[in-house]
């Protein structure tokens, strides 16, 4: 996952601005309002003054804080609306493939049956084609059935098993 390096620069630098603007903001407000306290005449503004800077930065800390969240969540967004799009037209994609090989099947079907039809006669070509595409499709089924016997579930974090078992030989076979 070549995505998470870019991603985990970009969350600790955007948190290492954060805590250096909130260093630079908290002594600069400190600093404001014990001078504006002292110019006032009170005496010990230093504690008053402090824990009030202090809740006024926590506040634009959490502020900040939630701008970032917003930003992240609305760049996941638009990268999985992207990745559902490119899923879409690929199945799309696929779908129209296999109509077009379905059609295909179709005729060379035909045209074994008419071949050999004018050897045998058409009604025992008609069973040979049938039972040509009977034996295709038991193939075909039995290794779709054995393909989807071997996906376990969806992983949920990384270090988590495979959905597929990757010392099966038969995907190496294919």
């Amino acid at each position: 996952m070549s995505d998470e390096k870019p991603a985990r620069r970009f969350a600790a630098s955007a948190l290492r601005g954060l805590v250096d603007g909130v260093g630079h903001d908290v002594s600069d407000r400190v600093r404001r309002e014990i001078d504006a306290a002292r110019s006032e005449g009170e005496a010990r503004p230093a504690q008053r003054v402090a824990a009030a800077a202090l809740g006024g930065v926590v506040g634009g800390v959490g502020q900040n804080v939630a701008a970032l969240v917003r930003q992240e969540l609305g760049a996941a967004r638009t990268e999985a609306v992207g990745s559902a799009r490119a899923a879409a037209r690929g199945a799309g994609l696929l779908a129209v493939a296999a109509a077009a090989g379905n059609t295909a099947g179709l005729f060379v079907g035909i045209a074994i049956w008419r071949g050999l039809g004018n050897r045998i006669g058409f009604a025992r070509s008609a069973l040979v084609v049938a039972g040509l595409s009977a034996t295709a499709a038991g193939v075909l089924a039995s290794r779709g059935t054995a393909e989807l016997a071997r996906v376990k579930r969806m992983p949920t974090a990384s270090h988590e098993k495979p959905a597929v078992d990757p010392e099966d030989d038969q995907t190496r076979a294919m």
